[in-house]
């Protein structure tokens, strides 16, 4: 529903505040919901009252003035929906900028991350180099334990 505060309204009018109020009161005018602090009235009762050829302001309205109220009228609901796009708008490029942010946070950390796995897979293969070296040493010095070493040529007799 679009609406327009009791200042704009009497201006459109060409009355006072204290009118636009009172006609809400006598119900000429419907009220509207409230913009912040400010009292409103409906666009479609300022029509409909603009429209009313009962309706008088002092002197017989014409054609050509009611015409030119419906148009200012008009242009001040153009402007509410102007206002709305521009917060929209404000709204959009505040998220593109904050989504940005985290996206750029996010590639620093999956460079981190990937520093990280670099490093941890040349651990890795350095570890498995030292293990091979390692188990290429001889085992020349080493003195088996009873039953540790079992000689492969020597079988096993059958007991029988």
């Amino acid at each position: 529903m679009k609406i327009m505060t009791f200042s704009d309204a009497a201006g459109l009018f060409g009355v006072s505040q204290a009118t636009i109020s009172r006609w809400v009161k006598d119900g000429k005018l419907k009220e509207g919901t409230k913009a912040g602090k400010q009292k409103t009235v409906t666009q479609e009762s300022t029509d409909a009252l603009l429209s009313d050829t009962a309706f008088q302001m002092g002197q017989e309205a014409t054609k050509k003035q009611l015409e030119e109220k419906r148009k200012v009228t008009q242009m001040y609901a153009k402007q509410q929906e102007i206002e709305v796009l521009k917060q929209k708008v404000t709204n959009l490029e505040n998220l593109i900028v904050n989504l940005s942010e985290a996206l750029e946070q996010n590639r620093k950390v999956v460079q981190i991350c990937e520093h990280k796995i670099e490093n941890l897979c040349n651990i890795t293969q350095n570890n498995i180099k030292q293990k091979g070296e390692i188990q290429s040493i001889p085992n020349d010095n080493v003195i088996p334990t009873k039953g540790s070493q079992k000689d492969p040529k020597r079988r096993h007799k059958k007991t029988e």
